[in-house]
């Protein structure tokens, strides 16, 4: 059925072929091929095919199978959007496939959740607005045949381990419906792909096929390694200004660029240090085709970028991380890098931005005078030979791991023969959170009831562990933030009250006020007035 998507099964790479066979065997997988391999085909095919099946791909019912996409962010579920719906666009009505965030409008939700064979979110929806009132997404959920995870290396850290505790609570949802869906999921090259599978989703991690060889094509990579002249000793010639000069060269000779920064300072500092140096040499009409792109920007804001991007009318944009994931930017020619990116994966997924199309690309990593940039540069084989680093996580973190059981508890009454194996690797982690639960709860959220005994001995304190009920907060998820960043957000405003960028509170406190410098894409802005009611400046 591959070919009624338009797409014939001779023109697959080596890795797509194996990872829809294994798919549609009913195996979990996981891709961790290069950037731009084509990874979106290994999953977008075989759900694509049970949207066809009228049997739910060989299931022994007439209900239509069902397919939830999770992305670390709502713009990669906007560009998956856009791709679903071009690939589908002769034969499946738009309607079919949607997205299903915050920002989708109140009045369509419910059509979605009865309608669309394919839904796309992301974490945070899923744990604030689908577990909690999974009552009104049965239709989803009841039917659900695959959930893909895509960008899976993004969920490590603190992130990471609050989805985790998501999927788990996902799959018990699903269970309670009487689903049991299948993982498909996509990833950069990391060490030990399956471990971390298994950790953010609770399965074997020999449930997984592992999928890494790369069939695909692709064109040659130049990488650089360029340290700063020290011609002003004892210290070298500043490597934002070598990154900003390098980037508008690149741009001048027509080049398609993105300048990875590690801060969101750093990014516009290069953006408007590679203004002037365009300006300097005679070409001010080319400032208008870069722009920097990272986080603080208003959702329209990284949409316009996103579209001028992909159609080719910016040359270059000097970015943060925010464009390692894989949003679709059409295609660049090269990538600098200022500094060490903070992890060798990191730095590859960069660097596989460019000559996404088989083309020649090039890759300049600029060294601070740092230690480590310095090491790097003095011996590059180590650079080049290092593995990659795994992605850990802390599953028995109390603080993760407790108010996901409160959130879980109020979802479904918590059932240790049913929930003891799904949140916790070790009975005794299970016990141990669960009895702080009842004995003391989380004073923000709430705590659980037990339905049987009363403390005291042995016998009763197993009793209790039995069933819990929660006790609480009445949306206890909304307590709950999966990103460790601080729900309240101040925004930024132009005279005349024009959004212009939003600050999350735990940044605000060292840059936000009266005086402060603040800058938006090239411009460069002076806060005047503060409203601490309303979180403006």
């Amino acid at each position: 059925m591959i070919e009624s998507v338009g797409i014939s099964s001779s023109s697959l790479y080596s890795h797509q072929a194996e990872a829809v066979d294994a798919a549609l065997d009913g195996m979990n997988v996981i891709v961790t091929t290069a950037t731009a391999s084509g990874k979106s085909l290994c999953f977008n095919l075989p759900v694509l095919e049970s949207v066809l099946d009228p049997l739910g791909v060989g299931r022994d019912s007439v209900t239509p199978a069902r397919a939830l996409f999770l992305y670390p962010t709502k713009a990669l579920a906007q560009d998956q959007l856009r791709a679903l719906r071009k690939l589908t666009s002769l034969w499946l009505s738009p309607s079919k496939i949607a997205v299903l965030d915050g920002d989708t409008p109140m009045k369509d939700r419910a059509s979605i959740v009865r309608e669309a064979s394919i839904v796309l979110t992301n974490p945070d929806m899923l744990h604030v607005t689908i577990l909690p009132g999974h009552k009104r997404h049965v239709p989803l959920l009841s039917c659900l045949r695959y959930i893909v995870l895509d960008e899976a290396h993004m969920y490590h850290g603190a992130f990471g381990m609050h989805v985790a505790m998501v999927i788990r609570r996902l799959r018990r949802i699903c269970s309670h419906y009487r689903s049991s869906p299948q993982f498909l999921c996509c990833s950069a090259t990391i060490a030990s792909p399956a471990s971390l599978l298994s950790q953010l989703t609770g399965l074997p991690a020999d449930s997984f096929h592992v999928v890494s060889e790369d069939g695909s094509p692709c064109g040659p990579k130049r990488f650089v390694l360029w340290n700063p002249p020290d011609e002003l000793e004892p210290r070298r010639v500043s490597s934002i200004g070598e990154v900003a000069n390098l980037f508008a060269e690149l741009v001048r000779h027509g080049l398609r660029t993105i300048a990875f920064c590690t801060t969101r300072k750093l990014s516009e500092l290069v953006l408007q240090y590679a203004q002037e140096a365009l300006q300097a040499a005679g070409q001010q009409h080319l400032c208008e085709t870069v722009m920097s792109y990272r986080g603080g920007y208003t959702p329209e804001q990284r949409r316009e970028i996103e579209q001028l991007l992909f159609s080719d009318r910016l040359r270059g944009v000097a970015a943060t991380n925010a464009l390692e994931l894989g949003v679709d930017v059409g295609s660049m020619d090269a990538t600098l890098h200022l500094g060490f990116q903070r992890s060798i994966a990191s730095l590859w997924q960069q660097a596989g931005r460019a000559g996404r199309r088989r083309k020649t690309s090039l890759s300049i990593y600029i060294a601070w005078d740092s230690p480590i940039d310095q090491f790097f540069l003095r011996h590059p084989q180590q650079l080049f030979s290092l593995p990659l680093e795994p992605a850990l996580l802390n599953l028995a973190n109390p603080d993760i791991l407790q108010p996901h059981l409160l959130c879980a508890a109020s979802e479904l009454p918590l059932k240790r023969e049913e929930d003891e194996a799904l949140f916790a690797e070790l009975p005794a982690v299970y016990r141990d959170n669960v009895l702080q639960l009842i004995e003391k709860g989380n004073r923000k959220i709430g705590c659980l009831q037990p339905v049987l005994g009363g403390g005291g001995g042995g016998g009763e304190e197993s009793a209790m562990l039995e069933e819990c009920n929660f006790c609480g907060a009445p949306k206890p998820s909304k307590e709950v933030s999966l990103r460790c960043i601080d729900e309240h957000r101040w925004k930024i405003l132009v005279r005349g009250g024009r959004r212009e960028e939003e600050e999350e509170k735990d940044r605000s406190c060292r840059s936000i006020y009266e005086g402060a410098t603040y800058m938006n894409n090239g411009k460069t802005f002076i806060i005047r007035v503060l409203d601490f009611e309303k979180r403006e400046a």
